[in-house]
This record gives structure tokens, sequence and C-alpha cells, in this order.
């Protein structure tokens, strides 16, 4: 029997971490962003969550879930987790989670008619759409851009929050 005085909750993290690694390097965490890919995040990592959202990482190694439909989580290299509480006026948070060009984390509303945009420093911002926003991804111009569903539009918007739709009818 291996004796260690590294306690169950270091041993966790440090389990956590190099797990972690593993994705990192076989380049499988980056873009996980669906409902599938979040809970093996969880189940390997023995994350409590109660919604499968986004996940994402960002340049400086901290990964970041949707833990709760109120809440964005940062899984810390250092092993630690902070939670970050958003007090929707729509339903919650539901995902995709994107690293937007500007490093803040992006997401959408479980109603789809709002984005929201989380500092890491966990202050949240919200913008509304004319429809519903059912995914959203990066763009090459430095935007991000949206499908909005309710309107049959693609939709960007700028990191500052100005929404642009374009019809695709």
């Amino acid at each position: 029997m291996r004796w260690s005085t590294r306690s169950e909750t270091g041993k966790k993290k440090q389990k956590a971490m190099r797990a972690l690694f593993c994705f990192l390097s076989l380049g499988f965490l980056i873009g996980l962003s669906n409902c599938l890919g979040l809970s093996v995040f969880a189940n390997l990592y023995n994350i409590e969550t109660d919604v499968a959202g986004g996940i994402a990482a960002t340049s400086d190694g901290n990964v970041w879930f949707i833990s709760a439909a109120d809440e964005i989580s940062k899984l810390a290299v250092d092993g630690s987790i902070t939670a970050y509480t958003y007090t929707p006026t729509s339903v919650g948070l539901a995902g995709p989670l994107i690293v937007g060009p500007d490093g803040n984390l992006w997401t959408s509303s479980y109603d789809d008619s709002e984005i929201i945009m989380m500092t890491t420093s966990g202050v949240f911002s919200q913008y509304t759409t004319a429809g519903g926003c059912v995914s959203l991804t990066n763009g090459p111009d430095g935007n991000l851009w949206f499908v909005d569903q309710g309107t049959s539009k693609i939709g960007k918007i700028t990191t500052t929050g100005t929404i642009t739709e374009y019809s695709i009818t």
C-alpha cells in the first residue's frame, strides 16, 4: 500500500489537472460545447452540474463551463473551482459557451432571445436579439455570429454589443 500525505481534495485536483492536460493535448476540449461534451467533462472531474451547457478554455489555461441554469464556473489551473452567478431576466443560460475575440465568455439564454457576455472577472452583460439565438461562433472579422432562428436571419454582434442581422431568405 502506498502512503501519501496529500489530501483527497488535493488528489482530485491533481487528477483533474492531469485529465485536463490530456484533453488539451488531444485537442478535444476546445469546441466541446455540446451536452455530451460537458457530461463527459463533469464526470471526469467529479463535478456536479445541473445543466449540460457549454464548455470553453481561455488562453490563461482556465476551463469555463455552464454549471447551472444561472451559473458559469471556472476550473482554474491550480484545480480550484469558482462559480459566477448570473441573475437572468430570461430563463437562464443555455450554451454554447465560447471565448470571444475580446477574451470574454459568450453564451445564450434558454429562451434564446438573449446573448450573454461574461468577463473573466464575473461581470455579466446581456444583449437582446430579435428572435432566437440558437448558435454562436467567432467570425474572422472580430465579431461573434449567430443564427436568429425566430427571424430566419444570420446575426452578428460586436464585442461592444451592437447587433446587426441579415436576411437569409
